[in-house]
């Protein structure tokens, strides 16, 4: 039997439970990036390929993106507590 997080990333699981489950995530992505403020980025959410197989997600050159953002910002911080 799949658990719930199963069939969201199962892009052959049809059940509309598991595509409102998907909607939701893609706004959670979304406000995420406008939190931080990068109106610039698109997360691209949809199925994608990954390491472990197509998956919901967002799109690798997002995820890239996203995590050299984070990257760049835990710098500042750690730099800004270090003066």
């Amino acid at each position: 039997m799949k658990t719930t997080s199963n069939k969201v990333r199962d892009a052959s699981v049809a059940d509309p439970k598991a595509q409102a489950l998907r909607e939701v995530h893609r706004e959670i992505d979304h406000a995420v990036v406008a939190a931080y403020g990068w109106s610039d980025v698109d997360p691209r959410v949809g199925f994608h390929d990954s390491k472990i197989g197509v998956r919901w997600t967002v799109s690798k050159v997002a995820r890239f993106e996203i995590l050299d953002r984070l990257r760049t910002l835990k710098q500042q911080r750690y730099d800004a507590r270090s003066k």
